[in-house]
């Protein structure tokens, strides 16, 4: 009897080293995917800071203006070729456009 008992408490302790070496192993596979996704992740980030610096450049109201110049021949008007619509417009005693 206290052989079988003996013999079964050797067994458990060799079923539990093989559980503890499987969940630790499967632990370490687990650990290393989060790390590669954390990897993944700032580099994901690094790419989205330098994509908001490349639209904050391309959008700056110089480079637009000077698209706009040299692409597409347009230029600020001349202060003869504004209109002023609204109740604003009488600022600098203009008159409404449409209301003469």
């Amino acid at each position: 009897m206290r052989d079988s008992v003996m013999w079964f408490l050797v067994g458990s302790v060799v079923v539990s080293a093989l559980f503890v070496v499987n969940v630790r192993h499967q632990h370490r596979l687990a650990y290393l995917a989060f790390q590669t996704e954390e990897s993944v992740r700032d580099d994901l980030n690094d790419e989205w800071g330098q994509l908001l610096v490349e639209s904050n450049v391309w959008a700056s109201a110089q480079r637009v203006e000077k698209d706009a110049s040299e692409h597409l021949s347009m230029r600020a008007p001349l202060k003869g070729e504004m209109k002023y619509i609204g109740e604003e417009a009488n600022i600098d005693g203009s008159s409404l456009v449409g209301a003469e």
